[in-house]
């Protein structure tokens, strides 16, 4: 019991430094004759000392502005933004993949990994580690995802390992779990076969990939050093998990090396790329069976087993993480407070009602109904389960919401009309920040950054002498006629303007009513919905007299499900699209999406499966 309490009893500091010991022993035997690359990494990790990933990557390349077009800048300040070539998108027949480097897992992808090989205890036991992973920051732009495992990522990364490790070996039964799965023992009879084959089949499981026979020598040694069994299997548990194989997407081809500049990848990291693709977690026995067989190279094969994945409620998980990054949901405004303005509708958890019925919306079309890109932008399905959220969108409470036969009221249909596109803090409505989100997430339109006039225009479209004499559609359009403001205005205020028959509860008005401080009213105006020069597919002259209208522009416009393809490539691929290769992935998932007898499941299909899945191009 001595020994067991010495090792669950370790500070981090002296189990990091066993760990420092170990390696730097064992990277003078039979470590060194690995490769290079993974030594330094490793032994960094231990050590907390690893340098900048940019500098370690095995192809010697770096995550830069070629990733993210424009320098970040949407356009501004008169730097082009190569996407704009891809509003008329053109796919250069045997055009190759754009080249990558390794990239590392996101905390999402680090969370499920650990959840998936060890259970919801042990995940629960080391959450508070896992919770101080950096954010990824791509539920924005993808361009601010950094593909750099900074010193905080190391720091978590190496507490993982030694906390997950102390969990598991802390009693022995978790140590019995595991051993059930990947061995023939348990922790009353471990002998050296059990250790190896325990090594060999779990090692698969976390590395995602065969361990070769002198990692399994490196391995044993690590398990060799411990005080006793359960020891032994705590530290060897944490070795796996701070080798850089566990934390990166390592590709390295079917010879192991990754020494040419085009390669296909190997069985095991092809099982990689669909899994973490499709469900955001490593392969699963399955897969890593397939691999093991050589059977994804079978086309039938490949394609049966991605349209299995994506019915498993891990892949609804994911794709829900795509909607919440495509309509940036997770930044979902609060509702106004003024009780006049309110009349009587019932705020208090109103906001997360109006986002639990646009996932539950989605849902629907992308798996109930398996709709297209048209059916999810008109659709006039409601799943409102609160007697606020049905009067706003102007129908009956049904007796069982969650049966889809909900229909929103005539004046509203489709994904766009919804709460969360609609509302705002303000007893006013914002056709400005409506247009952008429309501008940007929906039609992907480059958009400049705000003029430093921004602020001073604001104030004046809600000035009270302003507010008395214009409705909100005259006092934005005065507000940003100044010639410096007009090249993203012209485009961002009509598309606007159109949605203003909605308020800033989403709820259906026939004319603006605005209030002062005090909540009294203080004048009414009526509302101007027409609007020309859209710009809504590649040509302009569109216009519309309605939301109605607007809706069915996005709706039957091959702009809009070009950008919902070119939002899917972006997510699954971490990086924006510049590459002619990565115009064909677009127009492939377009094709899929946007059939009339296709779906938008059918086009995050195709983005899996796409053309360039088994290969790698080496960025040096």
């Amino acid at each position: 019991m001595g020994n067991k309490r010495r090792f669950r009893g370790e500070t981090k500091n002296s189990f990091v430094s066993r760990f420092h010991v170990i390696f730097w022993r064992l990277s003078q035997e039979e470590w060194v004759r690995q490769r290079w690359v993974k030594t330094f990494l490793l032994l960094g990790l231990i050590t907390g000392q690893l340098l900048a990933w940019n500098n370690c990557s095995p192809f010697q390349g770096r995550l830069d502005s070629v990733h993210s077009p424009g320098g970040g800048q949407d356009g501004q300040n008169g730097i082009e933004d190569p996407r704009d070539k891809f509003n008329l998108l053109s796919c250069t027949p045997n055009s190759p993949p754009a080249p990558s480097d390794t990239i590392r897992l996101t905390k999402m992808e680090i969370i499920r990994t650990v959840t998936d090989l060890f259970g919801d205890e042990i995940s629960a036991l080391v959450g508070p580690t896992l919770s101080r992973l950096p954010e990824d920051l791509i539920d924005n732009e993808v361009s601010q995802f950094g593909n750099v495992l900074t010193q905080d990522h190391l720091n978590v990364i190496t507490d993982l390992a030694v906390k997950v490790g102390q969990e598991v070996s802390a009693t022995n039964s978790r140590i019995n779990a595991l051993l059930s799965v990947y061995s023939p023992c348990q922790i009353a009879n471990v002998n050296n076969a059990c250790v190896t084959q325990f090594i060999q089949n779990f090692g698969l499981r976390v590395w995602r990939r065969p361990i070769s026979s002198g990692e399994v020598d490196w391995l044993r040694a690590v398990y060799d050093t411990g005080i006793d069994a359960p020891d032994q299997f705590g530290i060897l548990i944490s070795a796996l998990i701070a080798a850089p194989e566990f934390s990166s997407h390592w590709e390295l081809g079917t010879n192991g090396q990754g020494d040419s500049d085009k390669f296909e990848i190997s069985q095991f990291e092809l099982a990689s790329r669909l899994s973490y693709g499709i469900w955001g977690a490593g392969p699963d026995a399955n897969l890593i069976s397939l691999a093991q067989k050589g059977q994804l190279s079978d086309p039938q094969i490949l394609d049966q087993v991605v349209t299995t994945m994506l019915i498993d409620p891990k892949a609804k998980e994911k794709i829900s993480q795509f909607f919440t990054f495509w309509l940036n949901t997770s930044n979902i405004p609060g509702v106004p407070e003024n009780p006049q303005f309110l009349d009587g509708i019932a705020t208090d958890g109103l906001r997360e009602e109006m986002k639990r019925e646009l996932d539950e919306y989605l849902q629907y079309i992308v798996f109930d109904r398996r709709g297209n890109y048209h059916e999810l932008m008109s659709s006039r399905v409601s799943f409102a389960r609160t007697p606020a959220l049905a009067q706003i969108y102007g129908h009956e409470l049904a007796a069982n919401p969650s049966l889809g036969a909900q229909q929103m009221g005539g004046d509203r249909k489709g994904l766009l009309l919804r709460g969360p596109f609609l509302i705002s803090t303000t007893d006013y409505s914002h056709p400005i920040t409506r247009g952008v989100l429309l501008r940007k997430r929906i039609l992907c339109d480059t958009i400049g950054a705000p003029s430093p006039l921004a602020f001073e225009a604001q104030q004046q479209i809600v000035d009270a002498n302003q507010v008395l004499n214009f409705n909100n559609r005259q006092r934005v359009t005065a507000a940003t006629s100044p010639p410096q403001c007009l090249a993203c205005h012209g485009t961002i205020n009509p598309i606007g303007f159109a949605l203003e028959s909605f308020d800033s509860l989403g709820r259906w008005r026939s004319k603006e009513v605005n209030y002062d401080a005090n909540h009294q009213v203080i004048s009414e105006h009526s509302l101007d919905l027409k609007v020309e020069d859209l710009a809504i597919d590649y040509q302009t002259g569109e216009s519309a007299e309605s939301p109605f209208q607007l809706v069915d522009l996005i709706a039957n416009s091959d702009k809009g499900a070009v950008c919902l393809s070119r939002q899917i490539f972006r997510f699954y691929h971490l990086r924006n699209e510049s590459a002619p290769g990565d115009a064909c992935e677009v127009l492939d998932t377009h094709a899929g999406l946007s059939a009339q007898s296709g779906s938008v499941l059918d086009g995050i299909k195709k983005q899996i499966l796409n053309r360039y899945l088994k290969l790698k191009v080496v960025k040096r």
